[in-house]
């Protein structure tokens, strides 16, 4: 028995109807080798998660399980009403993803509540505070996810 499927049927013109094909309820769908075409899995999307800090939810934050840092971009810094008079030196290197130096502003370190809506963990997580643009307010690297 042959299958046809909705795109098929569409581009034949036919509904499904035509010759050694055939188009009813006793049609399932067919494993395939590789991927169809308009076909995703969901295994490789990024994981984005909302945190509380200093009082304040704090949306779009990546959790990158392949960072060694923590990272706070200097606009969520802003936003959270921080001071800069709390940022503390920090004299390493950070590169970003095409192998440039990131321009450091310091560390800070906050108490962070990670919650699933039945239970929460309070934890603190040290940030390093960077001045460049970014999707995301706040990178979780493998520091934080091992804290928590």
């Amino acid at each position: 028995m042959y299958c046809l499927t909705m795109e098929e049927a569409r581009t034949r013109g036919d509904g499904g109807r035509g010759t050694g094909r055939r188009s009813d309820s006793r049609c399932r769908p067919r494993l395939h080798q590789g991927r169809p075409p308009g076909f995703h899995t969901h295994d490789n999307d990024s994981v984005v998660i909302s945190l509380v800090t200093t009082r304040r939810r704090v949306h779009r934050v990546l959790v990158d399980q392949g960072s060694l840092a923590n990272v706070m971009f200097w606009s969520t810094f802003n936003k959270l009403q921080l001071s800069p008079y709390q940022l503390r030196p920090y004299t390493g290197f950070l590169y970003g993803f095409v192998g440039d130096q990131v321009e450091m502003c310091g560390h800070i370190e906050l108490r962070m509540i990670f919650t699933d809506g039945a239970a929460s963990r309070t934890t603190k997580i040290r940030y390093l505070v960077v001045n460049v643009p970014s999707a995301y307010n706040i990178l979780l690297g493998r520091p934080a996810l091992n804290r928590i």
